[in-house]
């Protein structure tokens, strides 16, 4: 064999041993994913022949991932890799399973004086809760005992199954997705009425009027000085301020049926307590009584001016006897005192809280203090206010002064004109309410100050003067534009 045949040959076998090891199939294994009950499985990358099996060559690198449905929780692989998503080398057929478990919640009750509390379903047990797999229905039902009243439910953490809607039903539905547990509150019963949502607490050993008459939309709570015979009945002949501002009201607006009025014993605080209406409705508070406070202590009112911004009313306040100058008290270095009307102290502090001052409207009258006869009344009408400071003047925008009616009653006179001035706007504002359950307090208000007409008048009020060097009160006449509410609108 010639040199070049021999380098020929070689080369032959080194290219017939070549291509024999490339004809050689190339290792393949297969991955088969499987998911028991509770979630799902899937081969990240790369892509097999469907989501859970693929055929990889040898040492192919494998992502996967296990992902439990609504209600359960991955547990682990079937290699005991504890993650739900995996990576590896695949180096061997392999055949994984993720396992899951459903997940579950605890609902505790806790029971309270005055009731019972079941649950359906029961888990454990019917009156204190127990385990439920997540999202279960839950029923919880408060049931008071005798004497005693469903208030309001409550929870830990909060915000997770109560709100507005229903934290005040003794009948509690939600579906179970966090643990929680949950109290209700029961109460003896308070004066008034818990289905309209107006109702007062009754202080032991303390009669306490309450009256409800008419069945109408428009709710209207008024607050004064009752007298009643009993803690549940009033006396019609009671010669008393609430009582006459009570008959005012009823003179005018008895008849009709666009509204239903809360009277009882108290004043502008006892009426912004008694309000457990919804949200959703709008509520009329006429009062023209408020804590006895001296105007220049006013700071006093500031929880009373926050409890009004909790609640859902329309605030009708009267502007009378706030902080009158009396005669000077020996007894104090003959010094001013300031007289302590228990009325419209509270305005000061309205007047400083815009929150507070787009739910009020501030009434004054338009006419005769005190009339003593049906001449007097019909003499020259001024408005009039006891007030410090110019406060008419700084607020014309949100006040109302109402124009009394000609036809002059002797017996209602007896109570000033300005404390019958507030019954009178809120039955008004009722009759607007009543058309428009969905209004605000601040579109009710607005609606009512449309109504009103621009006149120029005659004012009486008190401001700060500086007399000699030193600031003094000074009443003044004075003729201004105010907003008036005359009789041919609100007694229609």
């Amino acid at each position: 064999m010639t040199r070049s045949n021999k380098t020929l040959f070689v080369f032959l076998c080194f290219l017939f041993v070549f291509s024999c090891k490339n004809d050689e199939p190339s290792v393949k294994h297969t991955l088969t994913l499987k998911a028991m009950e509770g979630g799902t499985v899937s081969i990240v990358w790369p892509s097999g022949t469907s989501a859970t099996k693929g055929i990889y060559d040898a040492d192919t690198k494998i992502k996967v991932k296990a992902t439990p449905k609504s209600g359960y929780s991955f547990v682990k692989w079937s290699n005991k890799e504890t993650k739900p998503t995996i990576s590896f080398t695949l180096d061997a057929n392999l055949s994984l399973t993720a396992s899951f478990t459903e997940q579950s919640y605890n609902l505790s009750i806790n029971q309270a004086e005055g009731g019972t509390v079941s649950v359906s379903p029961a888990s454990g047990s019917s009156t204190t809760g127990g385990t439920y797999a997540a999202g279960t229905q839950i029923t919880v039902t408060a049931t008071p005992n005798t004497g005693y009243e469903f208030e309001s439910w409550s929870e830990v953490p909060a915000n997770s199954y109560l709100n507005s809607a229903n934290s005040k039903s003794p009948t509690l539905n939600f579906t179970i997705n966090k643990s929680v547990t949950i109290t209700p509150g029961f109460v003896q019963p308070r004066l008034g009425n818990f289905t309209d949502g107006i109702y007062i607490d009754k202080k032991e050993n303390e009669d306490q009027y309450f009256h409800k008459e008419g069945n109408g939309i428009a709710k209207i709570v008024m607050s004064d000085a009752f007298l009643e015979e009993n803690a549940s009945n009033y006396n019609p002949n009671a010669n008393t301020h609430g009582i006459r501002v009570r008959k005012s009201f009823k003179k005018y607006y008895g008849s009709k049926t666009d509204h239903t009025l809360y009277s009882f014993h108290g004043n502008n605080n006892t009426s912004f307590d008694a309000v457990h209406t919804p949200q959703s409705e709008t509520v009329i508070i006429s009062s023209s009584r408020s804590v006895v406070n001296p105007f220049r202590n006013h700071d006093g009112f500031k929880t009373q001016v926050e409890k009004l911004k909790s609640i859902n009313a329309l605030y009708v306040q009267s502007l009378e006897n706030a902080g009158v100058d009396k005669a000077k008290d020996s007894r104090d270095g003959n010094k001013l005192k300031v007289a302590t009307y228990p009325h419209a102290g509270v305005a000061y502090v309205i007047e400083k809280d815009q929150a507070a001052k787009n739910k009020t409207i501030f009434v004054a009258y338009y006419g005769k203090r005190r009339p003593g006869s049906q001449a007097a009344f019909n003499k020259r009408k001024r408005g009039w206010v006891d007030m410090h400071g110019g406060f008419v003047l700084n607020n014309l925008e949100d006040i109302i002064f109402i124009e009394l009616p000609d036809d002059f009653d002797s017996n209602l006179m007896k109570v000033r004109s300005n404390s019958r001035s507030t019954p009178l706007v809120a039955g008004f504002a009722a009759g607007i309410l009543a058309r428009d359950r969905t209004l605000t307090p601040q579109q009710l208000k607005t609606k009512i100050m449309a109504e009103t007409e621009w006149k120029t008048i005659r004012i009486r009020d008190w401001k700060e003067v500086m007399v000699n060097g030193e600031l003094k009160k000074k009443l003044y006449t004075e003729r201004k534009r105010v907003r008036v509410l005359s009789v041919s609108k609100w007694k229609k």
